[in-house]
């Protein structure tokens, strides 16, 4: 992750629930760059810590995937972890038949 961050990799790649997990800079509507942007500020929508960047691999890892309930693009997967009375929203697009991209928030 951190290779990625400082831009020796152009995307980072995980191994999370029997996939492979990709997050790519993107733009700013998708990707790490839209994280960046929409999600890593004070009191924005999603706010996101440093931390919760870091870590997100971990959170998928401990995630329950949701089945119906908060999940409105059937063509996703997605994923709440709960951590200190706090509410992530992991969400999954598969690339190919190895591949899903990733994109995650806090839920407000």
């Amino acid at each position: 992750m951190i290779d990625f961050i400082v831009g020796l990799n152009k995307e980072a790649r995980f191994s999370i629930k029997d996939k492979i997990v990709v997050l790519r800079k993107g733009d700013s509507k998708k990707g790490f760059q839209h994280i960046l942007e929409r999600h890593y500020c004070s009191g924005c929508p999603g706010e996101l810590l440093l931390n919760d960047i870091l870590k997100f691999d971990l959170y998928l890892q401990r995630a329950i995937k949701l089945s119906e309930n908060g999940v409105t693009n059937k063509k996703l997967e997605v994923y709440e972890y709960i951590k200190n009375q706090k509410n992530f929203k992991i969400v999954l697009k598969k690339e190919d038949d190895e591949n899903y991209v990733v994109t995650f928030y806090k839920k407000e």
